[in-house]
Order: structure tokens, then sequence, then C-alpha cells
């Protein structure tokens, strides 16, 4: 198992904000880490996810 938060890249944090910035007037909406991206939820509900995984380059 990996260690929590490890998988974010710098593209999903950066939309995270974002999109928290331009939902701040809904005041239930949150976002909370997960899978590698971000959750959007509503009232403790997910509607979305925030995820920007780049290839690996080898």
């Amino acid at each position: 198992m990996g260690t929590k938060g490890n998988m974010l890249t710098q593209d999903s944090v950066l939309m995270a904000e974002l999109i928290k910035e331009r939902l701040v007037s809904i005041d239930a909406i949150s976002l909370k880490k997960m899978f590698g991206g971000h959750g959007v939820f509503d009232k403790g509900k997910m509607f979305g996810m925030i995820y920007s995984k780049r290839p690996a380059l080898f």
C-alpha cells in the first residue's frame, strides 16, 4: 500500500484549487483527496472527480 496523497499530480492539485475557488459561493461544496485525485462533494454526496494522470516516460 502506498502513501496517501503520493499519486496526486500538480495538474490535479491546481485544477482542484481552481474549481474550489469558483464554487466557493456554494456553501455545501467540499473537496477531498481520494484515488490519486480529488472528489467533489455537495452535502456529503460525491458528484465529481478531478483526476489528471500523466503517462510515465521511460
